[in-house]
């Protein structure tokens, strides 16, 4: 699945959960975790410091958890939201 597609559900799942859409920097530290980069790397696109990265992500995770009703993190994110859309996919289809 493609970036695009995935913070299209994260967002849409935030919306629908707490009437927020993703800020602009939380959309783009959520897109640079997808693609497998870290925060330090980050730095290169984002005008950020680290630490400031790092609390991003940490209040974005946390906002995805309530949404999803799960606990996610940068390192499961990716697979957590293939598996809402291929689960909300097959519901689709049934």
């Amino acid at each position: 699945m493609n970036i695009k597609q995935l913070l299209r559900v994260a967002d849409t799942e935030l919306y629908r959960q707490t009437q927020k859409h993703l800020t602009d920097i939380e959309r783009q530290v959520l897109s640079a975790c997808l693609e497998g980069i870290s925060y330090k790397e980050m730095r290169k696109e984002i005008p950020k410091s680290h630490d400031q990265l790092k609390r991003v992500g940490a209040r974005l995770w946390k906002k995805l958890s309530s949404a999803f009703g799960e606990e996610i993190h940068k390192n499961n994110i990716r697979g957590t939201l293939e598996r809402y859309l291929e689960d909300r996919e097959a519901e689709d289809s049934s």
